[in-house]
């Protein structure tokens, strides 16, 4: 007979500061482009299907400059390099662009694309250290006009390949002016400022929950101690900065509450990383939760999945129950006993066929589509199998 299973859904969102420390100026794209497709995609399965409820994680380091590029956008160089006419460009911002307009999937996004594939082969594909002297000769003005266009066209999501303006540049595919060109990249300067309203907007409604990591990004057991692996090497100088990481929690929080009004509730650890000091830093800041990767609550000495709590908190559910498998818990009761496990780093799923056919199946489940319109606190499938939470990256 089935069972019910619980499956937490968890985005982490994150980019790494990206900014010149001396101008303040962002060197590298990612934050806008990613706006565009990936962060608001997610938030909108939400919109499309209320029912569909999500857990979204944002580091603050990716908070703060999302707020940066909307204050200042003068600051985004490579956004200004884009809205610069293609006629005032001078040989180094060309090979700027030539460098940097390809950087997507070319199986999916170049290769199709007739015109963007002919520019791809133009330029050449390798590039390795070689001057690009040659292969600027050869693009003309109109050329860096359709390269801009079609890339920005590449980073569009879902949502915004709806939008008639895109539908018309798909469609036209080549020999763009500069005012479609800014129509393209004034879309994405509206995805950009949508990201933090459409989140707190849906977040009000109840549809979503939003937590956060620390400030930035740090792997806050390292930074407390580095020597807390077991398997650490004894020659490696001693790193312990527990005030770092105490900081580091400290701002991520106070970074969230300036940007949404309120304190989290839920904590995704930098790449899912704990230890004793780390955890016990985290309950002196309020948190309630803790989303965490199964291989560090894997035992080798049961093969099991576990956390030796004499009490857990399973939140939507009756009681309170044990078992070996836990991805969402109460800091309460119990919660200092993380430490009676003993962890490792190996792949559990390797050594454990049981665990591992019940994620297959959740995997599948997952990709269906009726799972978007399953109701309840939290997205619920009827597998056989046990509580799990699925924890993915949108980055």
């Amino acid at each position: 007979m089935s069972k019910e299973v619980r499956l937490a859904f968890i985005w982490h969102m994150h980019q790494p500061d990206y900014r010149d420390p001396a101008t303040g100026v962002h060197l590298l794209p990612w934050v806008q482009l990613h706006s565009a497709r990936g962060y608001n995609d997610v938030a909108k399965i939400s919109l499309t299907y209320p029912s569909f409820k999500q857990t979204i994680n944002f580091s603050p380091v990716l908070l703060n400059q999302l707020d940066d590029l909307l204050e200042m956008p003068w600051l985004d160089y490579f956004m200004q390099l884009c809205l610069k006419p293609s006629d005032d460009l001078s040989d180094s911002e060309k090979d700027f662009l030539l460098r940097h307009c390809f950087l997507v999937n070319w199986d999916v996004h170049v290769k199709p694309n007739q015109r963007y594939n002919q520019l791809l082969m133009k330029r050449g594909p390798e590039l390795g250290g070689r001057d690009l002297q040659y292969a600027r000769m050869q693009f003309t003005k109109s050329d860096i006009r359709d390269l801009i266009v079609h890339f920005f066209l590449a980073w569009s999501g879902f949502h915004m390949r709806k939008e008639p303006e895109v539908i018309e540049l798909f469609k036209k595919g080549q020999s763009f002016s500069e005012e479609e060109k800014i129509i393209i990249i004034g879309l994405h300067r509206e995805a950009l400022g949508a990201v933090i309203p459409l989140h707190a907007g849906l977040q009000s409604k109840g549809t979503i929950e939003l937590t956060c990591s620390p400030y930035n990004h740090p792997i806050l057991p390292l930074l407390v101690d580095t020597q807390v692996r077991p398997d650490h090497n004894p020659s490696t100088p001693e790193f312990r900065y527990p005030e770092d990481a105490r900081r580091q929690l400290k701002l991520g929080i106070e970074e969230f509450e300036r940007v949404f009004g309120h304190k989290p509730s839920g904590m995704w650890p930098s790449e899912g990383s704990v230890s004793q000091d780390a955890v016990e830093l985290i309950q002196e800041t309020g948190i309630k939760w803790l989303a965490m990767d199964e291989a560090l609550l894997y035992d080798c000495s049961t093969e099991r999945l576990y956390l030796r709590m004499p009490r857990i908190e399973f939140p939507g559910l009756s009681g309170n129950r044990t078992g070996p498998l836990l991805r969402r818990f109460s800091v309460t009761g119990g919660f200092r006993t993380i430490s009676g496990s003993n962890f490792h780093g190996r792949n559990p799923l390797k050594r454990s066929p049981r665990l591992s056919g019940t994620l297959r199946r959740s995997r599948r489940i997952s990709r269906r589509a009726d799972l978007l319109r399953l109701s309840g606190l939290s997205a619920t499938a009827r597998i056989r199998g046990s509580i799990i939470m699925t924890a993915a990256r949108a980055s």
